[in-house]
């Protein structure tokens, strides 16, 4: 017989309840977005698909963020690539400093056909600000 002698102290009340009162003053403070996603998504819908409508020239999207900043669009992207359809942009990552990779993608891309998308929940993250300017001066 299996016996489970793996166990987790458990988190004091105390704790639960900080991280409750954090992610609440987090919400009436407005600066983290997520948390009204649900209220303004359906608005937010049609002003996506209006924009997208001016993005016919766009080949390639190359999102350029590190860790969870980019983690979620991946995770996404490798869930529907199974999934059949006429694909009319190629998607990229730029999602560490490595100079190779970030090399490949340049010339895997025409600049003037691609949308950057730079995405930072701080918007002070290093690796990020850093491949932005190279890719500033590779335009």
């Amino acid at each position: 017989m299996l016996k489970n002698e793996l166990f987790f102290e458990k988190t004091p009340l105390s704790a639960i309840g900080s991280y409750a009162k954090r992610m609440n003053d987090e919400l009436k403070g407005g600066e983290i977005g997520y948390y009204h996603l649900p209220e303004i998504g359906a608005n937010l819908l049609s002003e996506i698909a209006e924009f997208e409508t001016t993005l016919a020239h766009v080949k390639s999207v190359v999102l350029v963020g590190i860790g969870g900043s980019s983690l979620g669009v991946k995770a996404l992207k490798t869930m529907l690539s199974g999934a059949k359809r006429n694909r009319e942009r190629e998607l990229y990552f730029l999602d560490n400093v490595d100079a190779f990779s970030f090399e490949q993608v340049c010339e895997s891309i025409k600049f003037d056909e691609t949308l950057f998308i730079i995405s930072s929940k701080s918007g002070t993250t290093i690796e990020t600000i850093t491949l932005f300017k190279c890719i500033l001066g590779a335009l």
